[in-house]
């Protein structure tokens, strides 16, 4: 009788192990639309502060619209001009008028279904070249 219970118990355990390995969790990050907080003095009138581009041409998870969109809604309302950076950084001109560049978890091409070592550089060697003479010049990544 002992020995029957034992079995019993073990096939019970690997049922809900196994079942427990077939349920789907989904708990997906989604952005807080419903955000809104209201300064009581805006550092800048509205659209006349500096330019930030917020990096959406990386396979960025965390985009103007989606992932930063409370961070970028928060910008807007304290006067920055937030827009999205959609192409390479190639020459000076791409961010010419910017002060902030916001890069948020970019992503090589051939990373964006396979996050399996090793992770080349999402950006290639002109970008990284471009956007560090243009730090030098005063302006700011984040």
């Amino acid at each position: 009788m002992k020995n029957y219970n034992k079995k019993t118990l073990i096939l019970l355990i690997n049922i809900l192990m196994l079942s427990i390995g077939i349920t789907k969790s989904s708990g997906q990050q989604v952005p807080d639309t419903s955000f809104n907080f209201r300064f009581s003095q805006t550092a800048y009138h509205p659209g006349k502060g500096p330019v930030i581009l917020i990096d959406e041409a990386h396979n960025n998870y965390h985009t103007k619209d989606g992932g930063f969109f409370a961070f970028s809604k928060l910008l807007e309302q304290d006067g920055y001009q937030v827009n999205r950076l959609t192409d390479a950084v190639s020459g000076a001109g791409v961010l010419k008028n910017c002060k902030i560049l916001v890069i948020a978890n970019p992503l090589h091409t051939s990373n964006t279904n396979n996050w399996a070592l090793p992770t080349p550089s999402a950006f290639s060697k002109e970008e990284i070249n471009e956007i560090e003479k243009w730090v030098k010049t005063g302006a700011d990544c984040f």
